[in-house]
């Protein structure tokens, strides 16, 4: 196996055996034994995130983005707690890691359809803890006035603790304005380490 081909190492951080009665081990075993503990921790509860949010967005000709969980937010899991912000609708990364992100939005029809196709599109932005510029990708679907639209976006990404995720909707039609009821949902769990 190259030299390239191996993880890197973690950094040594000498710590005191669990307790005055734990067995004559050397201080880096006792070290190796609590990252251990911790892997196994981490498996067993991830950082995760399952949210929907129900709210209205405005259907224009031109594109305007409406921010997604600032609004009418529902949890079914969080682990931590307190990184989604509601009142923001920005998520906070808690734990260095890779994450699988999937995201979804769904339109539903309209109220008085003019029987012509429009577009849903779901924008995501994550931004950098470390000041580096933001990344922002957008996701499309078209169809009818008369159907619900759905849009989705999936990332397996590397984060590190303090980055953070929000997203946006629109909905861009010809000839139609108003509101229309959209869905949102947002599933983020870790999935694994970077290094």
């Amino acid at each position: 196996m190259a030299s390239s081909d191996r993880s890197s190492p973690l950094p040594y951080s000498p710590a005191n055996p669990p307790s005055p009665n734990a067995p004559d081990l050397s201080r880096a075993t006792w070290d190796e034994l609590y990252r251990i503990a911790e892997e196994f921790r981490n498996a067993a509860n991830p950082s995760a995130l399952s949210a929907t949010c129900s709210e209205d967005v405005a259907v224009q000709a031109a594109t305007v983005w409406d921010r997604l969980f600032d609004e009418n937010v529902l949890y079914q899991w969080e682990n931590p707690t307190g990184t989604l912000d509601t009142t923001t609708g920005i998520w906070t990364c808690p734990q260095e890691g890779l994450y699988n992100i999937n995201l979804v939005l769904e339109a539903s029809p309209f109220q008085s359809p003019a029987q012509k196709e429009y577009t849903a599109s779901l924008q995501t932005t994550l931004h950098p803890a470390d000041g580096s510029p933001d990344k922002v990708y957008v996701s499309q679907n078209g169809g009818i006035d008369t159907q619900a639209l759905r849009v989705t976006a999936s990332f397996l990404h590397p984060l590190y603790r303090g980055d953070q995720l929000w997203i946006a909707a629109d909905l861009t039609h010809a000839t139609k304005t108003g509101n229309v009821q959209c869905l949102g949902v947002m599933n983020i769990l870790r999935v694994g380490r970077i290094k």
